[in-house]
């Protein structure tokens, strides 16, 4: 009877341990729990990208010497952080008046927003020519 309950936890914990191991197919999404996954993947993409665009654009300031622009550039870089923030959590509203969809909502917000300001600091900061 000890080794049946032993082969019972090794069998299902085997079960759980190889459905985490498995990646979603975020091209075929089938569940919200897919929808939510493959969200996270497309909002650290994001963060990713942007963080390319802000790393480059503060190098392209600091090898103009364009000290004034660099400063406007990170204090507005921080107050659209700020905007983003609350500007995803009215989009996606309150977790538990969300449900399930929530994680979905807040990272499709932050995604696109991310692409978008990543797009944004690459047209104005490195295509406008230096004064």
């Amino acid at each position: 009877m000890r080794y049946s309950l032993i082969l019972v936890f090794l069998l299902t914990s085997s079960v759980v341990f190889a459905q985490d191991s498995v990646e979603t197919n975020c091209d075929d999404v089938q569940s919200q729990l897919a929808l939510n996954e493959c969200s996270a993947k497309d909002l650290l993409e994001s963060k990713n990208r942007l963080q390319d665009a802000y790393d480059l654009a503060i190098k392209k300031l600091e090898e103009t010497n364009q000290t004034e622009k660099k400063d406007l550039f990170l204090k507005t870089q921080n107050i659209w952080e700020e905007y983003k923030t609350l500007n995803c959590d009215v989009q996606a509203g309150k977790q538990e008046k969300s449900g399930s969809i929530w994680p979905y909502l807040v990272n499709s917000c932050n995604a696109r927003m991310n692409n978008d300001r990543a797009t944004e600091i690459k047209t104005t900061i490195y295509l406008e020519p230096s004064n």
